[in-house]
């Protein structure tokens, strides 16, 4: 089995003007069990430390059974710290973010 994962292009605004986050225009393929690195930054750099970063697989919808039925995600990091209860099960202890790179924007 392999996985593939590609990352788009997004612009946002926000006090600071308008920003892009850039990923990989090309497909990320791993066999299955490989450790991969998927790669993100914002055009232009700065700190990001302070927001949000939420990982989620589009396809996926809240678990009926959740009395709260919220989304979970592959990866959540908010308030300057990873929130692991958010995080889907099959998820636990697979994904981190490179948090020393944050401070550049990436």
């Amino acid at each position: 089995n392999t996985v593939s994962s590609r990352s788009v292009g997004v612009t946002f605004s926000s006090h600071r003007g308008e920003v892009l986050v850039i990923g990989s225009n090309l497909p990320i393929i791993a066999a299955s069990g490989d450790d991969v690195i998927l790669p993100c930054h914002l055009k232009p750099r700065f700190d990001v430390q302070g927001l949000t970063v939420e990982w989620s697989k589009p396809d996926l919808k809240p678990d009926p059974s959740d009395r709260l039925s919220r989304v979970e995600y592959v990866h959540l990091y908010r308030d300057r710290q990873e929130v692991p209860d958010m995080k889907m099960a099959s998820y636990f202890r697979r994904t981190e973010l490179f948090m020393d790179a944050m401070k550049h924007g990436n």
